[in-house]
């Protein structure tokens, strides 16, 4: 993705860099898998407008680094009525920044949950 101010001739304000997201699910008769890559790319220095430039608690001297993350979910029916679900975000505890954010996102998370349908 890219922005240009024509009349200045610099790059536009917040215009992120390419990201995206990509899973596989498996599904059988009780399980359901799914893993996910969410990922980043860098974005240069030269490349953020020069208003984004003067802003050290977003970007770094480089601009934006890249990262990825994998997550993983898991649900199994253990009765019709009763399901367990587990999920590990961010698998390999990766730090990382999403895009003018000024926050670093959360670490490895695990989430663990049983729905009981009455």
């Amino acid at each position: 993705t890219a922005g240009r101010d024509l009349d200045e001739d610099v790059p536009m304000r917040h215009v992120p860099p390419l990201f995206g997201r990509a899973g596989l699910t498996y599904e059988s008769r009780k399980l359901t898998a799914e893993g996910e890559v969410v990922w980043n790319a860098a974005k240069e220095f030269d490349d953020l407008s020069p208003s984004e430039q003067d802003k050290p608690h977003l970007y770094t001297m480089d601009g934006t680094p890249s990262w990825w993350v994998l997550n993983l979910r898991a649900a199994y029916e253990v009765t019709p009525q009763t399901t367990l679900t587990a999920a590990m975000e961010n698998v390999f505890d990766l730090h990382y920044r999403p895009f003018s954010s000024g926050i670093s996102a959360q670490g490895r998370n695990l989430v663990v949950s049983l729905r009981q349908r009455f």
